[in-house]
């Protein structure tokens, strides 16, 4: 029950990632639109650090998966 738990607010977390993604992505292409090109610099940026934090989000899951699975 706990694992299924965690599986869901796993998956919470990753669509809350999609839907700020393509928010910060839809500000990027209307700041490029509106030749505002420092603030779509710093939407890419922001997309950037997101898609960092969710790669060592997952890694940080996977490691602390199998560090569970192995001492059942």
């Amino acid at each position: 029950m706990i694992q299924a738990l965690i599986q869901t607010s796993l998956l919470l977390l990753m669509q809350f990632f999609e839907i700020i993604k393509n928010q910060q992505l839809s500000e990027v292409i209307k700041n490029l639109y509106s030749e505002q090109y420092e603030s779509a610099i710093q939407k890419i940026l922001d997309l950037g650090k997101i898609g960092f934090f969710q790669k060592i989000k997952q890694l940080k899951d996977l490691v602390r998966n199998y560090c569970y699975q192995t001492k059942i």
